[in-house]
């Protein structure tokens, strides 16, 4: 591939970083990355389209300056970063800032070929400025004005084809787009925009096994349509949105999780899922179908353990349920809880499963009774980790210790009632009802590896920890939109 592409893809990924170095006033751009100039002059049959605000007084810039203030070692990544720059002979002030415009797009037209086929095109502030840095790629650039835009690539027929596309529709006309962006701000940095039909082609182009995995997906997933994402920079952090839009996927269902009120605070990180067993359930039918012999080696696996995946062990993921990781020792405490109906049945599912379990790599190790907080539990030793596991209250509780079940039934505080975490939810906008999230406290994390780190005999780097402080949590959920599957990354900066 040449560097040309290359070169506008890492500036782009640059540019948030290098904002200290740009300056900028109080003004506020009126630029949008989804609904701007940009999208209209893009074809409307691009396979992926990226999109930057590079307006260094807006309001997004602003803000993304203010979260890189926060971190000590900030100045020095953006002087390294520059003095990449220079290696180039190349300088931020005089020589890119003014070259580029409001908007600087990439398209990929198609991803049949390794090299891809780009097309960069933006509104240059000082146009000689912006001819002198494509003069800087290793290949010669070729260069056309279309309608007020400066058209680039390393060839003349990616050109001619993305012209071809534009005559046929722009990007702002295409339903797949509008759709795909429908729930995204607008005002990010950047935006990302995949069209799947033309991702799933040219992945699976003269590639069986590529078509193969595609195929087990989409049996699962559905097939893709479309995907987009935008990163928007706030006050307190650093927003990912998306959307994902597939044909024939399953629906899921959103839920309002109640085990957070359960959980002990202790926790550091929780992911939160619900109804797993229709989707556990159709990746085995689409594995199946795809995978020669699969079903052969599953029934033997089950008649070795003694159990049915999709009559004893699936049912166990068809209620609410959680993954939780607090401290312990010597290790984290890992703990998987689910809701059943059955607390008791759940127990004998698992009891066959840990007994198979001790025998293949345990080397014959049975579970043992014990009793944590007046509850009747089993221990089973593998590989020199205790496993803990008990039925109760409508729940299934397998751990790494004895306080992953002890905190469920304690009366101390709870996660849901966490002050961090109630924080966390509020930054991301967080909704009673989604379709699941994940959570960690970073601070507590890094706060545990170090405390690790040290009993190991080793330390997180001065410097390392003080640009680890700033770091708060990150929180990441899913929701449904008028059908499609949405998502929101949120990580906090303090």
């Amino acid at each position: 591939m040449s560097r040309l592409p290359l070169f506008l893809v890492a500036l782009l990924l640059a540019l948030p970083l290098t904002l200290s170095a740009c300056g900028g006033g109080e003004k506020t751009s009126e630029v949008g990355t989804v609904s701007g100039g940009a999208v209209e002059f893009a074809p409307a049959d691009a396979a992926m389209v990226l999109l930057a605000n590079t307006d260094f007084e807006s309001a997004q810039w602003q803000a993304a300056q203010a979260l890189l203030d926060r971190f000590p070692s900030g100045d020095k990544l953006i002087s390294e970063l520059l003095s990449e720059v220079e290696q180039e002979g190349l300088d931020w002030e005089t020589d890119i800032k003014p070259a580029l415009g409001p908007e600087v797009g990439l398209v990929a037209l198609s991803f049949a070929t390794p090299e891809g086929e780009f097309v960069g095109f933006t509104k240059p502030r000082d146009p000689e400025k912006f001819a002198q840095l494509l003069a800087e790629a290793d290949d010669p650039a070729v260069v056309a004005e279309i309608e007020g835009w400066t058209v680039f690539s390393d060839k003349q027929e990616s050109i001619d084809r993305f012209q071809q596309g534009r005559e046929a529709g722009s990007l702002g006309d295409s339903e797949t787009f509008n759709a795909a962006t429908a729930g995204l701000s607008g005002d990010g940095i950047f935006t990302l925009y995949l069209d799947g039909e033309s991702l799933i082609e040219s992945a699976t182009a003269d590639d069986p096994d590529a078509a193969q995995g595609f195929e087990m997906l989409s049996g699962t997933l559905g097939s893709l349509r479309s995907m987009a994402l935008e990163v928007v920079a706030e006050k307190n952090g650093v927003r990912l949105d998306g959307v994902v839009e597939t044909e024939g996927g399953p629906v899921l269902e959103t839920y309002d999780a109640g085990l957070p009120s359960e959980v002990s605070a202790d926790a550091f990180a929780y992911v939160s899922f619900s109804n797993l067993e229709d989707s556990l359930g159709e990746a085995l039918d689409a594995i199946g179908q795809s995978t020669p012999d699969f079903d052969q080696q599953l029934g033997l696996l089950e008649l070795g353990v003694g159990l049915s995946f999709t009559e004893d062990l699936l049912p166990l993921f068809a209620g609410e349920g959680a993954l939780a990781v607090a401290p312990g020792s010597p290790l984290p405490a890992i703990s998987l809880i689910l809701e059943v109906e059955d607390d008791a049945a759940a127990l004998a599912t698992v009891d066959k499963l840990a007994t198979a379990a001790g025998g293949f790599v345990g080397g014959g190790a049975k579970p043992v009774s014990t009793e944590i907080e007046g509850v009747q539990a089993k221990q089973l030793a593998v590989e020199g980790v205790a496993i803990f596991y008990a039925g109760f209250d409508g729940k299934l509780v397998v751990t790494t210790s004895r306080e992953g079940i002890a905190g469920l039934l304690d009366d101390g505080p709870k996660l849901a009632d966490d002050p961090d975490f109630q924080a966390a939810k509020e930054a991301a906008g967080m909704p009673d009802e989604t379709t699941g999230f994940f959570y960690v406290d970073l601070g507590k994390a890094i706060q545990l590896i170090g405390d690790y780190a040290q009993l190991a005999g080793d330390a997180i780097p001065l410097d390392v920890s003080e640009n680890l402080e700033p770091l708060g949590s990150l929180l990441a959920y899913g929701a449904r939109q008028d059908g499609a599957i949405t998502f929101t990354g949120f990580l906090g900066i303090e």
